[in-house]
């Protein structure tokens, strides 16, 4: 799993193998690492799949035509990527034999 953080100042959206994901500003989410590397990125050295699926790749200069949108290359930046596991843990007896 990894755990995702939106720095930006605008809820990200996106959808990944059936599921909707939902990115508030300054919180972290829980995704699959395939889902991370679909939607954002994660791990891939040439993000602009990504742009382009994201429609940040490019925009449209009314002198120059459609031009690379280097706010777009910033956006995709503002997520940040940390790995997570999970660990497992032997309660002591008599935590557990309260629990039961």
């Amino acid at each position: 799993m990894i755990f995702v953080t939106n720095h930006n100042k605008f809820d990200h959206f996106d959808t990944y193998d059936g599921e909707d994901y939902h990115f508030p500003p300054g919180e972290t989410v829980e995704v699959p690492d395939e889902a991370a590397a679909h939607m954002l990125g994660y791990g891939r050295k040439d993000k602009t799949e990504n742009l382009v699926r994201l429609g940040w790749a490019n925009k449209l200069d009314p002198i120059k035509g459609w031009v690379r949108d280097e706010e777009g290359v910033k956006k995709l930046a503002n997520f940040t990527f940390e790995a997570g596991a999970f660990v497992k843990v032997k309660l002591r007896d008599d935590v557990a034999a309260t629990a039961a």
